[in-house]
């Protein structure tokens, strides 16, 4: 069964680490003036954050836990080479699943590269995190 033996307070620490990396990468001091003109997003109108945060907090818990499997089935233990899973899986699948909604949207390669950016980074952290604990 790969859910046995799964660490829930390492994914619960994973969902944490996952929305202050958000709250910063999306921040005006990192990628959040970029995403905000590529998007169009005016947060004078914009509607309360909320639902998509909770949204959000619940896909990384989710991906968290598919992360705590990966590293199990593999074997992987550690935080560098947990890093190194998460970094590999962000790139390699995430990455490469995501992008022809990109190219088939029509959206930018920048607009592409600002979602996966916070994407490999959160998976690398997650993938640490996991391989420490």
């Amino acid at each position: 069964m790969p859910f046995e033996g799964l660490n829930y307070l390492a994914i619960l620490a994973c969902g944490v680490a996952s929305m202050a990396i958000g709250a910063l990468y999306y921040s005006p001091l990192v990628a959040g003036k970029a995403w905000m003109k590529e998007v169009n997003f005016d947060p004078e109108t914009a509607a309360s954050p909320m639902p998509a945060m909770i949204k959000s907090t619940i896909a990384s818990l989710i991906l968290a836990v598919g992360i705590a499997v990966m590293l199990k089935m593999s074997g992987t233990t550690g935080a560098v080479d947990g890093a190194r899973l998460g970094f590999t899986l962000g790139l390699l699948v995430v990455a490469a699943a995501s992008f022809p909604n990109y190219a088939y949207e029509n959206k930018t390669l920048k607009h592409f590269l600002i979602h996966i950016g916070y994407t490999v980074i959160t998976m690398t952290v997650m993938g640490a995190i996991l391989g420490a604990w």
